[in-house]
């Protein structure tokens, strides 16, 4: 597997990790640097599976600095950490054809703390209070408007609320829109509210994994495998915007099947043909 465009999430899936890195075999010869191969799980002439699964959570976690000194939480923000899943493997004809298959589904809730302005340290934006003082000023605009209904404080499942909030003037100015003619003047805005804005939004990201191993072992073996990831992240800050008031959600889907086939040409001698397909 090249990346982690796919990836094994579950250690029941996997029977060994294979590191190489030096002395290649041919079928290794377009790499460099190392080579890892997850080797999954493949059925025997016994059944065998399992069912597992764990919890963890923030019932017992205490607040950090960060929490305390930048953030203004009075308790941790909350995180439940589900991950459940099973497998079972065995022969469909003895000695001949076995199979192996896995399922597992992860589930995350939680509530994070994006700020505007903790990355860079610099970026504040009007607050509700001084967006109605901004109105007052220059009156209730398109751009105003907009800023109201798409700014940061426009989101409103994260309750956001402005944190260090400060005032500002802003002076007097002329503008001149495209393709107009005429200027308007506009008088000073005194005392408009700037500040970081808070935004407690739940992210939820999931994940569903599926594999699904077969084996025709005859005289010469034929391997089928098929490994299927679903992700869904929602509300996450993936492209640095939920910290400005935009959360996004990116979901995600990856697939891969592998056939393989080997021919035992004499005992010193196999031979081994193998098709992959991922997307």
């Amino acid at each position: 597997m090249g990346g982690p465009g796919l990836f094994v999430s579950d250690p029941e899936f996997v029977s060994d990790n294979q590191v190489i890195t030096s002395n290649f075999n041919a079928e290794y010869g377009r790499n460099s640097g190392s080579v890892v191969n997850v080797v999954t799980r493949s059925g025997t002439n016994t059944v065998h599976g399992s069912v597992y699964g764990t919890e963890s959570n923030s019932a017992l976690n205490a607040l950090s600095n960060t929490n305390k000194a930048f953030e203004g939480l009075t308790k941790p923000a909350r995180f439940n950490d589900e991950f459940t899943g099973g497998t079972i493997g065995g022969p469909l004809w003895t000695d001949h054809i076995f199979f192996f298959g896995g399922f597992d589904n992860e589930i995350v809730s939680q509530q994070q703390l994006y700020a505007s302005g903790l990355e860079s340290g610099a970026s504040q934006t009007p607050t509700p209070a001084g967006i109605a003082t901004m109105v007052g000023c220059y009156g209730n605009t398109a751009s105003l408007q907009a800023l109201t209904k798409y700014g940061p404080y426009g989101i409103g499942g994260g309750n956001p609320t402005p944190q260090g909030p400060s005032t500002v003037d802003l002076p007097a100015f002329t503008f001149t829109p495209d393709g107009a003619s005429t200027a308007t003047s506009y008088a000073a805005c005194p005392g408009v509210q700037i500040g970081r804005c808070n935004d407690n939004s739940p992210r939820d990201p999931s994940l569903t994994t599926f594999q699904s191993n077969w084996i025709f072992n005859g005289k010469e073996p034929l391997l089928w495998r098929f490994i299927y990831n679903k992700s869904s992240f929602y509300n996450t800050d993936a492209f640095l915007t939920a910290a400005s008031g935009y959360p996004t959600s990116v979901p995600a889907l990856s697939q891969a099947w592998r056939v393989s086939w080997v021919r035992t040409i004499s005992n010193r001698m196999s031979n081994e043909f193998s098709a992959s397909y991922g997307r």
